[in-house]
């Protein structure tokens, strides 16, 4: 009988004590989950049209290959989880500066995000011809040219 209070007592130190941490780990990863969701739903974009440029060159279909977005799934958590760690133990200790304001989770999670566009768009032009990351260029290169036309005449 006594060896059972034990036990008992052993699962229910150990339940709290995984619950503390566990609960722990989710309140410091909250602010960043956001960020690690919109990322993840673009890796999912992009395993999904790349499935299909796969499929309309007629490739063969490999697990090897499908396990890169589970791969780059686990990089991105963990360079967003290092991000905001910086941003709650080494920025957030420094003086109010103008730009140290930006998160730098934010700042990686934008690099990560135009390079699943561009992976993306690259799917999508393999599989049916046509890119919308060429139409985004040729904007921007258009306001490139009327900036420069603009300081040109000052």
């Amino acid at each position: 009988m006594k060896n059972k209070n034990v036990m008992y007592y052993l699962r229910l130190k150990a339940f709290v004590f995984g619950e503390y941490y566990a609960s722990t780990i989710l309140s410091f990863l909250l602010p960043v989950s956001t960020l690690f969701f919109s990322v993840f739903s673009l890796i999912l974009a992009d395993f999904v049209t790349g499935y299909i440029a796969a499929k309309m060159r007629g490739e063969k279909i490999e697990s090897r290959k499908m396990w890169r977005s589970a791969y780059k799934c686990i990089a991105f958590l963990i360079i967003l989880i290092g991000c905001h760690s910086i941003d709650t133990n080494i920025l957030s200790s420094m003086p109010d500066v103008p730009f140290l304001n930006v998160s730098t989770a934010a700042m990686m999670s934008l690099l990560i995000v135009i390079t699943e566009l561009k992976s993306i768009d690259e799917n999508i032009f393999s599989a049916f011809g046509w890119s919308y990351w060429g139409l985004i260029e040729e904007k921007i290169s258009v306001l490139k040219f009327l900036k420069f036309k603009k300081n040109s005449e000052l």
